[in-house]
Order: structure tokens, then C-alpha cells, then sequence
């Protein structure tokens, strides 16, 4: 059987960048990264998840994380994610477990890098600080959702309205008023709910009715 000769490519690949500095022959995903992340006062934010750098360069080898493929699936709602641990901490929030425990004051927390926030309740430790105004922050994220404050960059737009959002998580959770996904399941009753406080009030319900049968049963 005769082989098909293989399809030339007929452009140069020693040509130049893209216009907006970027290589011409990155996947068309990745540089719709690079092309929504903006600058602000010599930094540069990622447009997925907020997280910002002092290089372009670093930024571009941050956004390879967002092109990868998600692997592995909640078994309690459609979320997906890349690495098993991650699937592990986000299924705590269906099923409530919270393995770290806090010594001082012995609150508990499903995330470790929750925990680790938590403690500088107690410490006072604020290593984040703004470079406009100076105010200090215990978490990054909380910097960064601060800094828009002065910028006035809302990057987050909900893809159902026109509203925007200085966090990608407030986006996501505004987002579900239009999808009306429910993705806290009680285990006790069955009921959905679309936000997670309104899920914990829910179970503090169950807990009280617990304690008040064991109080009658004495």
C-alpha cells in the first residue's frame, strides 16, 4: 500500500514572536490567557486565578497549569481538577471532614493551607503587605483582591450578565443565580444548596435537633 506523503508545514519556524510578544506557535488557549492577564504597576495577574508576578515570564510559566487537563471528578458534584489531592480537600466540603485541628483554640479545618491561614489569627503574623497604601494581610489572595480596590479591576465578568467581580470565586458562586446549581448535598435529609454558608446553617440545624433528642431521652 502506497503511504501518504506527510503534510508540510509551509511556515517558518524560526519567524518572529506574535505582535504581543508572544510565540507565534503557543496553543491558541494559552495565549488567550496571556492576552486577558493585565499589568498594573509593574505586576503582572493571571486572569484564572488572580495570582500575581513581578515577570511576564514567570506569569507565562504559571498559566501552563491552566492549560493542563483536569483528570479527576467529584463524586458528589460536576466540579473537576487536576491532581487527586485537590479532589480530596474539595470533597471535604460535601462530606464536612475536617482533619486539622487548630491547638489553640481547637476550631478544625478541611484545607490544610486553610489551617496554616487560621493560625496567624492567633500569631498576628501579616506577611502580604500592599505596596500603595501599606496595609498588611495574612493571606495573598486577600492582597490581591485589596490591591483592585485601588486599580479599580474587576477581571471576573459572569458569562450569563454584565456583572463583574474582583475574585474568580465570587464570579463562580454569583454565576450559579443563573445555572442554579446546587453542589452542597445534605447527607442527613437530602437538601441541595447553592452556597456554602447557607449549607453549614443548614447543618448546625441537624446538629442542635441531635443534641435536643439526646436531652429528651435521658
Amino acid at each position: 500500500m502506497e503511504k501518504r506523503p506527510l503534510h508540510q508545514n509551509t511556515q517558518n519556524r524560526n519567524s518572529s514572536p506574535a505582535p504581543d510578544g508572544t510565540s507565534a506557535f503557543l496553543p491558541y488557549k494559552r495565549r488567550n490567557f496571556i492576552h486577558k492577564s493585565t499589568e498594573t504597576r509593574n505586576t503582572f495577574t493571571c486572569s484564572e486565578c488572580g495570582k500575581t508576578f513581578t515577570q511576564s515570564s514567570s506569569l507565562k510559566k504559571h498559566q501552563k497549569i491552566h492549560c493542563e487537563e483536569k483528570l479527576y471528578q467529584c463524586s458528589y458534584c460536576d466540579k473537576r481538577v487536576r491532581h487527586k489531592s485537590h479532589l480530596i480537600c474539595h470533597e471535604r466540603t460535601h462530606t464536612g471532614e475536617k482533619p486539622y485541628l487548630c491547638s489553640h483554640c481547637g476550631k478544625s479545618f478541611a484545607h490544610p493551607s486553610t489551617f496554616k491561614h487560621h493560625q496567624r489569627v492567633h500569631t498576628g503574623e501579616k506577611p502580604h503587605q500592599c505596596s500603595v497604601c501599606g496595609k498588611s494581610f495574612s493571606r495573598h489572595d486577600n492582597l490581591v483582591s485589596h490591591q483592585r480596590t485601588h486599580s479599580g479591576e474587576r477581571p471576573y465578568k459572569c458569562s450569563q450578565c454584565d456583572k463583574t467581580f474582583t475574585q474568580r470565586v465570587l464570579m463562580r458562586t454569583h454565576e450559579r443565580v443563573h445555572t442554579g446549581e446546587k453542589p452542597y448535598h445534605c447527607s442527613i435529609c437530602g437538601e441541595r444548596f447553592a452556597y456554602l454558608g447557607r449549607f453549614r446553617t443548614h447543618q448546625k440545624k441537624h446538629a442542635e435537633e441531635q443534641t435536643d433528642l439526646g436531652k429528651t431521652t435521658k
